[in-house]
């Protein structure tokens, strides 16, 4: 929330979510992974983001994705959703998801872009994330939409949600199109 508030909520009982019908457990298991190469200062403010919210990086990450393709209504019926299959659980009433995978660290990669480097520094920085499938298909499915490989339209995404807007545009107006030889490196999967 907003932290000048000089008030709190006018209303006294909650709407009802207006959001996407989704099958949340569709985003109970983490079953896809990807590898997204990041600069120094979008995995810092992950880093920062992590240590505020006391969560994984992995963890951060995935709710910036799904905030992001669903919204954050969506978001906040995810997570009652889970609340709910939690106190289901604790009642035996229901079977828990297996733990998500986690993170190693990776090897890194250096970016001829100049403009992208003098805006952010070289994309370094490999992380392997695993996440819902779902998730993993309509990213791909955006991607797509925008022309663009996985690891670097999630990279623009952060940018926009991790730095701004105003940085976003800076980003864009200095890069443009991304080498035929980086979209390569970034298209291959494997770690």
């Amino acid at each position: 929330m907003w932290p000048f508030a000089k008030r709190g909520a006018r209303a006294s009982t909650p709407s009802p979510v207006v959001a996407p019908t989704l099958d949340y457990t569709a985003f109970a298991r983490n079953d896809a992974c990807i590898k997204i190469w990041l600069p120094e200062i979008l995995d810092q403010a992950l880093n920062q983001l992590s240590v505020a919210h006391d969560g994984s990086k992995p963890d951060v990450l995935r709710e910036l994705l799904f905030e992001h393709v669903y919204g954050r209504q969506a978001l906040a019926g995810l997570i009652a959703w889970k609340r709910l299959q939690d106190a289901k659980a604790s009642l035996g009433m229901v079977r828990q998801p297996e733990a998500p995978y986690g993170e190693r660290p990776l090897s890194h990669l250096q970016s001829p872009r100049s403009a992208e480097i003098d805006l952010f520094g070289k994309a370094t920085i490999a992380i392997k994330l695993w996440l819902p499938q779902r998730l993993k298909d309509d990213l791909d499915t955006l991607a797509r939409h925008e022309q663009l490989d996985r690891s670097h339209y999630i990279r623009k995404t952060l940018v926009r949600q991790l730095l701004g807007e105003l940085r976003h545009q800076q980003w864009r107006a200095a890069i443009g199109d991304l080498p035929a030889d980086i979209r390569q490196v970034e298209a291959d999967d494997t770690i």
